[in-house]
């Protein structure tokens, strides 16, 4: 929920990178109530830029369509699970940012509150799949085939090159999901009304076309040798 109150009974299996960013957002939101200036902004998994493409490769989202590409399969997802993946474009998060520095009136009604930002609507895990595979079927190679997730993990193992072949161990229990049920976004989609912004854009092919052409294309540009003159 777009509050401060996050309880940390749920932490001690986590991960550290989520325990760190709850312990930096309690040590926020005491600041606030210090006298500090702001508010906490909580964006869903930040993805490419939705008009240039341009990509974080080391995010595990564009890993992992990006692996999928390479090794020319997918894994089965259970059958009937909603598989989502909370994923938001970069320009949109940052406009969004921009927005809230730049109007005083919403930094004064933002003051101390908390901001879930992201698309109202989750992207489909296979919606995303079938965009990769669309992406490869333009360029001459094969639709993706659909591999019970063990096969599939056994593969990305032999598979060393592969920019997903770090996450073997994670991937053997399940391809990472959004945690999208139930997130409450309803004070951050009013603030962005109020500062006159368009809301968050749910992914598109499009955007899944370019990140992955702008990543092949910085790929080939650092493996392309230098020509001396």
């Amino acid at each position: 929920s777009e509050t401060g109150d996050v309880s940390p009974d749920h932490l001690d299996g986590n991960s550290g990178y989520n325990q760190s960013k709850w312990v930096a957002e309690r040590r926020v939101l005491a600041a606030f109530e210090r006298g500090l200036s702001g508010c906490v902004v909580r964006p869903a998994n930040i993805f490419g830029h939705s008009a240039t493409g341009a990509s974080n490769s080391t995010d595990i989202v564009v890993r992992l369509l990006r692996g999928v590409c390479q090794i020319g399969t997918a894994p089965q997802l259970p059958l009937g699970s909603q598989h989502f993946q909370d994923i938001t474009a970069v320009d949109d998060v940052a406009r969004a940012l921009l927005g809230t520095l730049s109007t005083r009136a919403c930094r004064t009604s933002l003051q101390g509150r908390v901001m879930n930002m992201t698309a109202a609507v989750p992207t489909s895990t296979e919606d995303l799949f079938g965009w990769v595979e669309s992406y490869r079927v333009a360029r001459g190679q094969t639709v993706l085939k659909r591999l019970p997730l063990a096969q599939w993990v056994g593969d990305l193992q032999r598979a060393p090159e592969n920019d997903l072949h770090p996450f073997c161990d994670m991937l053997s229990v399940g391809v990472p999901a959004g945690a999208t049920a139930g997130r409450d976004r309803r004070f951050a989609a009013d603030s962005m009304a109020r500062m006159g912004l368009a809301d968050f854009s749910p992914i598109a092919e499009s955007a899944v076309h370019g990140a992955l052409a702008w990543l092949d294309s910085a790929h080939d540009s650092q493996a392309a040798p230098e020509v001396s003159t």
